[in-house]
């Protein structure tokens, strides 16, 4: 299993949910989210169970799916709003299908890390 953890500010964390909005409550079906040159991560409304799936397509390529059930992502984005500074969201193996490989921590920093 592998752990991915995202540290936003509260700004960051506030535009992630923005755009999570378009995913889980609109009718965009996908985000994807640039960490870094080896880091990609798409976020996906998907039908049945959620999945969080890592693989890792190149030498120096890493690549997160983050496919959520519509009610549960809604659910999702109301857990990250009410994250107080310090505290950690998981979205762990217990929420996620069998075939998932991932688990995601999302922490509220500071915004001087």
């Amino acid at each position: 299993m592998t752990l991915l953890s995202l540290k936003l500010a509260q700004g960051e964390l506030q535009i992630l949910q923005l755009y999570l909005a378009e995913v889980y409550m609109d009718e965009e079906r996908e985000f994807r989210m640039l960490l870094s040159d080896e880091w990609t991560v798409f976020w996906k409304r998907r039908e049945g169970e959620n999945r969080l799936l890592v693989s890792h397509p190149e030498a120096q390529e890493w690549v997160a799916t983050i496919a959520l059930e519509t009610d549960f992502g809604k659910k999702f984005i109301s857990s990250l709003a009410d994250l107080k500074l310090g505290q950690s969201f998981i979205i762990g193996q217990n929420r996620t299908g069998t075939f998932s490989n991932l688990e995601l921590m999302i922490t509220w920093v500071s915004a001087n890390r």
